[in-house]
């Protein structure tokens, strides 16, 4: 009876897959092609004997016990994803130089996160709030503030367009950590390649700076 009844619908069925195939293939182009880098961080393990003052570095850099001296230490590996998704540390991303052409033309990161393309829907959606964006503009005056002067102040005061920047960044830039291992794992989504190479490279630098400028603090001390 169930077979009966499903070659008695089956051109509503054809008509539905049709459209649905027709949807579908609408919708994957409409979506731009984005690429993934994904970098890993193999922590190097020492022993209690080498993890004294600035020798100690290379032994407590992303790994799972890091210490320096006899005590434990308060920065390691398991906060990388914390610290990669921090505004503080995206502000400073904000500001580095990507490519953007095969002819050697490079633009800070802010610049060509305007120049991703997205699906014509978000545009659709985004409509009534880009109009009042509009409107507002014409009644207030942006006091623009560089990233140093933003990071001196102490408060971080982010405009409408700074916000949603940081909030993608945080969508396509992650850092996790494998408890087991240690091993900590970045990765990087962009529309271009090289861009999102540039990033991936540049956020382990960053973070490298981070965690040994700590230790190096530390070890000063």
């Amino acid at each position: 009876d169930i077979l009966r009844k499903i070659i008695g619908i089956r051109k509503t069925l054809y008509k539905a897959a049709g459209i649905g195939l027709i949807i579908g293939i609408i919708v994957a182009l409409s979506i731009p092609k984005q690429y993934t880098v994904q970098v890993t961080l193999s922590p190097e393990m020492g022993n209690s004997k080498g993890n004294n003052g600035l020798a100690g570095l290379a032994a407590s850099f992303l790994g799972s016990g890091a210490t320096v001296g006899d005590g434990m230490d308060a920065l390691n590996a398991s906060l990388s994803s914390d610290i990669v998704s921090s505004t503080p540390f995206l502000l400073e991303l904000l500001e580095i130089n990507v490519p953007v052409s095969n002819k050697g033309e490079n633009t800070t990161l802010t610049s060509y996160l305007d120049t991703q393309s997205s699906p014509w829907w978000s545009y659709v959606f985004g409509m009534p709030g880009m109009v009042i964006g509009g409107v507002k503009s014409l009644f207030t005056v942006d006091n623009e503030e560089s990233t140093v002067d933003k990071m001196r102040s102490g408060t971080i005061t982010l405009t409408k367009e700074e916000k949603e920047k940081i909030d993608a960044l945080k969508k396509n830039i992650s850092a996790t950590v494998d408890n087991k291992t240690a091993m900590t794992s970045v990765s990087v989504v962009f529309q271009n390649p090289k861009v999102a190479a540039v990033v991936a490279d540049s956020v382990v630098h960053k973070l490298q700076e981070c965690i040994t400028g700590y230790h190096t603090s530390k070890a000063k001390e």
